[in-house]
C-alpha cells in the first residue's frame, strides 16, 4: 500500500486518542500529528479517557502520559485492557523517566507496546504512529476480505442446495413420466375395446334404421288420413272461435268497468294514507336528526373530557422528564429517562391520532394557508428520524426537485404530519436496505403547483388482498403486524383523510418481501410573501424588558412545571389557582401576558377571559393552556377573546415563541 493511499485513508477514518493531564502537552502532540491529518481525540485524565472509550472504540493507537494525578497511566491502561474490543489496540507510554527498569517492566506488564521519552522527537513519533496506523488499516482490510469470503461461501452453499433440489425434481419428473407412459398404454388398449364395441353397435343401428323406414312408410299413410280429419275439425273450430271471440269481448268490457271502479276507490284511500305516512316520515326525520346531533355533541364532549383526563398527567410526566434530562445524570439514569420520554411521546401520538380521526369524522378538520418553505419543512422531518435510521443501519435517499418554488401557500403542519406518518411506517417495517423520499413537481401554472411526494422502502411489503383496506380505520397489513411492530392502524387512515380533504389523492404499491411505495399529490398556491422564520426562534424586541407573566392554573404539579419553565426563560411570574383569583391579581398588579388554563374550579378559563375582555375592557394578550385540542374548544377560545393557545403537554420552544410574538406585537 503506497504512502499516498495510506494518507488518504488516514484522512478519512483513522482516530488517535491522546491522554495527558497538561494541556500544553496535548497541544504539542496535536500540532505534530495534525500535519498528517490524523483525527485526534484528547483526554485530560485517565477517567476522561475511559469515558471516551466506553462510547468510541475505533482508535488505531493510544498515546498516554505515565504520570497523571488521581489515576496514572499504568492504572488507566490496565482498565483499558479489561474492555474486550480494546485488548489489542496499540498503546505507547510517554514518559520522562526511563532509568528505572521496574518502571519500564510495569509499563509493558500493564499492556503497553512501547515507550517514548520526553521531550519527544516529532519525526520518530510520526514514524512509530504510522507503523501502527498501517497495521490498523491492514487489519481492517483483512476483516473486510474475510467478510466477503464468508458471503461468497454462503452464496455457494445456497447454490449447492438449489442444485440438489433441481436434481431431485428431475428424478421426480422421470418417475412421473414412466407412470404416464403406462397410463397411456392402458388407455390405448381401452380405446381399441371401445372401437370394437362401436362396430357392433353400428351394425345394430343399421338394422334398426331399416325397421324405422318401414314404420315411417306406414305412418305416412296414417298421417294423410289424419290430415283430412284435422281439416274437418279446423272448419268446426273456426266457427266456434268466432262465437268465443264475441263472448270474450263482452266479458272484457264488463271486467274493465269493475276494475275502473275499484281503482278509483283505491286511489281515494291511497291519497288519505299517503298524507298520514308523509307526516309520520317528517316527524321521524326530525327526531333522527336530533338524535344524531345529540350523539355528535356527546362524542365531542367525551373526547374533550378524555383529552383532559389523559393529557393532564401526561403534561406532568413529559414536562418533568424534559426538566430532568437537562440536569447532570449518570448514563443509566439518562437511559431510563430517555425510555420514559419515548414512551410518553408514543402515547401522545396515539392521543393525537384519535382526536384527529374524530375531527375528520365530524367534518371539523381545518387547514391553514400560510407561506412556508417546503424544502425546509421536509428537511426538519429528516432530523426527527436521523437517530432511528442510524440505529437500524438504513440508507436514506433524498430526491428533491429544484424546480419547485421556494415559498408556497399551504398548511405546513398537516404536510409535516402526513410525511411523518409515512416515513415512520417505512422505518418501522424496514429491517435492512434503504428508504427513498422523492419530491417532484408534476404541474405548474400561474396560480398553483402540483407536487408528488413518494416514500419507498425495502421492507416487509403488504399482501395484495390487503391493499384496498390499508387506508381504513384500525386496519393493518396482517393480524400479526400490531404484535410485531406495534401501532393502532390509525396513521394511514388519517393520512388519507388529510390528503383528500385538501383535494389530493394517495396511493400505495407493494410486493411482499420487496417493499412498498406510498405516494400522494397535493396542490399549493403560489405566493410572493416571505415565510416566517423557520427555526422557531423569535427574538424579543430590545425595548421590552422585565417581562412579568400571570399563570392561571389549578393543578399543583402543572404550577411547579410552569415555574421551572418560566425560570428557564428568565421571566417574572405570579400563580393564580383559578380565574377568580386571576381577576383579583389583575386589579392590583400589572402583567405583560396571561397563560390561562381552561378547566378550573370556581371560575374556568373561558369565564375569566370573558370577564377580562368585556367587564375589565383589558386587551392584555392571553394564551390558553389546554389539554383539549378539539375544534370545539379552539373556536370557543377565539370567541371569548383569547389571542392564541398552546396544547399540553407543553413544548417549551413553542410556548416561548408564542409569548415573544405576542409581546412584539
Amino acid at each position: 500500500m503506497s504512502i499516498n493511499l495510506m494518507k488518504m485513508k488516514i484522512n478519512n477514518s483513522v482516530k488517535i486518542l491522546l491522554v495527558d493531564d497538561l494541556p500544553e502537552n496535548l497541544f504539542a502532540l496535536e500540532l505534530i500529528l495534525c500535519n498528517d491529518n490524523y483525527k485526534c481525540v484528547k483526554a485530560h485524565s485517565g477517567n476522561e479517557a475511559l469515558k471516551i472509550l466506553l462510547h468510541e472504540q475505533d482508535f488505531a493507537i493510544i498515546l498516554i502520559d505515565v504520570q497523571m494525578p488521581e489515576m496514572d497511566g499504568f492504572e488507566t491502561v490496565e482498565l483499558i485492557r479489561e474492555i474486550e474490543p480494546l485488548k489489542h489496540v496499540p498503546i505507547i507510554f510517554l514518559t520522562a523517566n526511563m532509568d528505572n527498569a521496574m518502571h519500564v517492566f510495569k509499563g509493558y506488564q500493564s499492556g503497553a507496546v512501547d515507550f517514548m521519552i520526553k521531550p519527544l522527537i516529532p519525526e520518530i513519533l510520526k514514524a512509530k504512529v504510522l507503523v501502527f496506523v498501517e497495521l490498523y488499516l491492514k487489519t481492517h482490510e483483512l476483516l473486510v476480505q474475510n467478510e466477503e469470503k464468508e458471503k461468497q461461501a454462503e452464496e455457494l452453499r445456497i447454490a449447492n442446495k438449489d442444485l440438489l433440489f433441481q436434481s431431485e425434481e428431475k428424478k421426480n419428473r422421470e418417475a412421473e413420466l414412466v407412470i404416464t407412459n403406462k397410463e397411456l398404454i392402458f388407455q390405448n388398449k381401452e380405446k381399441e375395446k371401445r372401437a370394437n364395441e362401436l362396430i357392433i353397435a353400428n351394425k345394430e343401428l343399421i338394422f334398426q334404421n331399416e325397421e324405422k323406414e318401414k314404420r315411417a312408410a306406414e305412418l305416412a299413410i296414417a298421417n294423410k288420413e289424419l290430415v283430412f280429419q284435422n281439416e274437418e275439425k279446423e272448419k268446426r273450430a273456426a266457427e266456434l272461435a268466432i262465437a268465443d271471440k264475441e263472448l270474450v269481448f263482452q266479458t272484457e268490457e264488463k271486467e274493465k268497468r269493475k276494475i275502473e271502479n275499484i281503482a278509483l276507490e283505491a286511489l281515494s284511500n291511497s291519497l288519505k294514507e299517503g298524507k298520514v305516512v308523509a307526516e309520520l316520515a317528517t316527524l321521524n326525520a326530525e327526531e333522527a336528526k336530533g338524535i344524531a346531533e345529540n350523539a355528535l355533541q356527546s362524542k365531542q364532549q367525551f373526547l374533550s373530557n378524555m383529552s383532559h383526563e389523559i393529557r393532564t398527567p401526561m403534561n406532568a410526566i413529559l414536562g418533568f422528564t424534559k426538566v430532568l434530562l437537562k440536569t447532570d445524570l449518570a448514563p443509566k439514569q439518562k437511559e431510563y429517562l430517555d425510555a420514559i420520554k419515548i414512551s410518553g411521546d408514543g402515547l401522545l401520538v396515539l392521543i393525537n391520532d384519535i382526536l384527529d380521526l374524530a375531527k375528520t369524522d365530524a367534518g371539523k378538520m381545518t387547514f391553514e394557508e400560510k407561506p412556508f418553505k417546503i424544502e425546509f419543512s421536509i428537511s426538519t422531518m429528516y432530523q426527527v428520524f436521523d437517530l432511528k435510521i442510524k440505529e437500524k443501519n438504513l440508507e436514506l435517499v433524498k430526491e428533491y426537485d429544484n424546480k419547485i418554488p421556494v415559498v408556497l401557500l399551504g398548511d405546513a403542519v398537516r404536510l409535516h404530519q402526513i410525511l411523518l406518518n409515512l416515513l415512520s411506517n417505512a422505518i418501522k417495517f424496514t429491517a435492512k436496505g434503504k428508504i427513498t423520499v422523492a419530491v417532484r413537481l408534476l404541474h405548474e401554472d400561474k396560480e398553483k403547483v402540483t407536487i408528488d411526494f413518494a416514500i419507498t422502502d425495502t421492507g416487509t411489503g403488504i399482501p395484495e388482498d390487503k391493499l384496498e383496506s390499508i387506508f381504513e380505520n384500525f386496519q393493518q397489513a396482517t393480524i400479526s403486524t400490531s404484535s410485531t411492530f406495534g401501532g393502532t392502524g390509525l396513521g394511514l387512515a388519517i393520512c388519507k383523510q388529510l390528503v383528500e380533504k385538501q383535494g389530493g389523492s394517495i396511493l400505495v404499491k407493494s410486493k411482499v418481501d420487496e417493499g412498498s411505495t406510498f405516494s400522494f399529490t397535493l396542490s399549493f398556491l403560489k405566493t410572493n410573501e416571505e415565510s416566517k422564520k423557520e427555526s422557531g426562534e423569535v427574538e424579543l424586541d430590545k425595548e421590552i424588558k422585565d417581562i412579568k407573566i400571570l399563570v392561571v392554573e389549578d393543578i399543583k404539579l402543572n404550577q411547579l412545571l410552569m415555574k421551572i419553565t418560566l425560570d428557564d426563560f428568565k421571566f417574572k411570574y405570579d400563580i393564580a389557582d383559578n380565574g377568580k383569583i386571576a381577576i383579583e391579581k389583575l386589579q392590583t398588579e400589572t402583567y405583560d401576558i396571561i397563560l390561562m388554563d381552561l378547566q378550573m374550579p370556581i371560575m374556568n378559563g373561558f369565564e375569566a377571559t370573558e370577564y377580562i375582555r368585556n367587564t375589565m375592557k383589558s386587551k392584555i394578550p392571553i394564551i390558553a393552556l389546554t389539554v383539549d385540542v378539539t375544534t370545539v374548544d379552539v373556536e370557543k377560545c377565539k370567541a371569548v377573546g383569547m389571542n392564541d393557545y398552546v396544547s399540553k403537554p407543553l413544548d417549551q420552544q413553542i410556548l416561548h415563541t408564542k409569548i415573544i410574538e405576542l409581546l412584539n406585537q
